[in-house]
């Protein structure tokens, strides 16, 4: 496969992991009346993050706009815009 890598996709998805390692402990304490939406939630865009990474799935358009929509809500506001601007870019 001769695709070209998109660097706000790989930036964005590190970021979102980051994001999400360093976010969770915080949600769990502070939010803890939202346990059940927010476990799930940050479960979810963790594993999308990570799958945006694989070389076979990070040009898949709505793999990454899905992984940017749950990023700016779970992992925080930069990922989140990195990978929808690396989505709108492919």
């Amino acid at each position: 496969m001769n695709q070209k890598t998109n660097t706000l996709v790989l930036v964005g998805a590190i970021l979102s992991i980051i994001g999400i390692i360093v976010v969770f402990p915080i949600l769990i304490i502070y939010v803890w009346f939202l346990f059940y939406l927010t476990i799930p939630a940050t479960i979810a865009t963790f594993i999308l993050s990570i799958l945006c990474l694989v070389p076979s799935l990070r040009n898949n358009k709505g793999l990454v706009i899905a992984t940017g929509i749950f990023a700016l809500f779970w992992a925080g506001l930069i990922p989140g815009i990195l990978l929808l601007v690396g989505a709108a870019k492919n």
